[in-house]
């Protein structure tokens, strides 16, 4: 009886741990600790992370080329264009981390852009005033992370177009004063995912080039330029409802082409420098109620039109230079009191026509500049806008007396009376006794 027993209990014993480990289940395998939020995550990618190369950086410094650093100490950033030297792309290579390349002049060769292929974090590439060509472009097909390609003046031609395109994750695009035309510009068909595009002096785009683009409705940024561009090609554009800026200027974009364009209604920028514009097309303005900017400078805008602005409440600048704008014209603008910056320049205004500007409360820039109907007498309505900070008076009629009506803004730090034989040394130290800050331009 005494042995079975402790043979009884061992049994016992036995089964009760068996019957513990069948509730627990197997042993799983140990998982990685979890990111616990406390940084220590990060720190096992900081150690991994590959530094720069010392030898870089000290290349960088000698060539006098400004860089900048991400919070972890590694250069995303090298500017060339601060460079006197010779450069070398080459010392890319020791610099992993670079997200941003900017470089500009003829030191800079194709064989550069090879030493980019390397860089698995490039998304920003800016050459302006290159002799790149084709064969440059050419190292830069299908990279893996490049976004933002800017080139100006670069010897580029259509045949490189398919090699742009290739890029997958391309953005934003600019080829100013390149060799591309119409037949380049097909090869963007596909690219639907681009949110920008500039054009700007491409002699060889047309209406017709204008229409490979139509697809391509996610743009928000877009200039197009030259002769070549009538109101027809608006019908490509109209499509693009979500562009915040488009710049159409030395277009021959009319009234019929600004209509086509009322659905634009995200717009915030409108720039229509030297186009063949008049106070009709202005109409297609009314829906665009989210125009910050617009530019109008050297249209045949005369006044009349002007009358639509009045619903535009966020619109700060206005661009109506080099116009036939009159006295009658600036009238409408008096209900436009959102304006921050307002360009006069050569216009045909008068002192009466300042008299509408004097209940402006935003106005900090006023440019009336070559109006020699502008005298003593508009000062005095000027000098109720309180809110300015610069204003050119240059080639107006006014004089030392006039610039007494100025005393009161105390806001005004910039004035320029370059061209105004009647205003003299004497004038403007009364005027800066008033407004110490004061700085006068001549």
């Amino acid at each position: 009886m005494s042995i079975r027993f402790p043979i009884l209990l061992s049994c016992l014993m036995l089964l009760i741990c068996l019957a513990s480990c069948s509730r627990e289940g197997p042993e799983l395998p140990q998982q990685p600790p979890a990111d616990t939020g406390d940084g220590t995550a990060t720190v096992r990618e900081e150690m991994q992370r590959v530094a720069d190369d010392p030898e870089a950086i000290k290349q960088l410094d000698e060539w006098r080329v400004l860089y900048k650093q991400d919070e972890q100490g590694s250069i995303n950033e090298v500017d060339f264009r601060t460079s006197f030297a010779a450069v070398d792309f080459a010392v890319l290579k020791g610099l992993p981390h670079v997200v941003t390349v900017l470089a500009t002049g003829t030191e800079v060769t194709d064989d550069d852009l090879a030493q980019l292929a390397p860089l698995k974090h490039l998304r920003t590439l800016d050459l302006f005033e290159t002799p790149i060509s084709d064969v440059g472009i050419r190292h830069l097909e299908n990279h893996p992370t490049l976004e933002n390609l800017y080139l100006f003046e670069a010897d580029v031609h259509d045949e490189v177009m398919p090699v742009i395109a290739s890029l997958p994750r391309l953005k934003r695009l600019k080829i100013i004063r390149t060799h591309i035309t119409d037949a380049g510009l097909k090869h963007l068909r596909g690219k639907t995912g681009l949110q920008m595009l500039d054009l700007k002096e491409l002699t060889g785009v047309s209406d017709e080039g204008l229409a490979h683009l139509a697809g391509l409705t996610k743009l928000r940024y877009l200039v197009i330029w030259g002769r070549s561009i009538t109101n027809e090609g608006m019908q490509h554009l109209a499509g693009m409802t979500e562009l915040r800026l488009l710049g159409l200027d030395d277009t021959l974009v009319g009234d019929a082409g600004l209509k086509r364009l009322a659905g634009l209604t995200r717009l915030s920028d409108l720039r229509m420098y030297q186009t063949s514009l008049t106070d009709d097309g202005l109409s297609a303005l009314a829906l665009m109620t989210d125009l910050a900017k617009l530019k109008l400078r050297g249209t045949v805008v005369r006044g009349p039109g002007l009358a639509q602005l009045a619903g535009l409440k966020k619109l700060t600048h206005l661009d109506l230079s080099e116009t036939l704008v009159d006295d009658v014209g600036l009238s409408h603008l008096a209900a436009v009191n959102s304006l921050v910056d307002l360009n006069l320049w050569a216009t045909q205004i008068s002192d009466a026509g300042l008299e509408q500007l004097s209940g402006l409360e935003n106005l900090a820039r006023l440019n009336l500049y070559e109006n020699n109907r502008v005298t003593n007498d508009g000062l005095v309505h000027v000098g109720k806008i309180n809110s300015l900070q610069w204003l050119h008076l240059g080639a107006t009629g006014i004089n030392d007396e006039g610039l007494g009506q100025l005393a009161s803004l105390k806001k005004l730090h910039t004035l320029n009376i370059s061209f105004c034989p009647g205003v003299t040394g004497s004038g403007t130290a009364m005027l800066q006794e008033k407004i110490p800050e004061l700085l006068v331009e001549q």
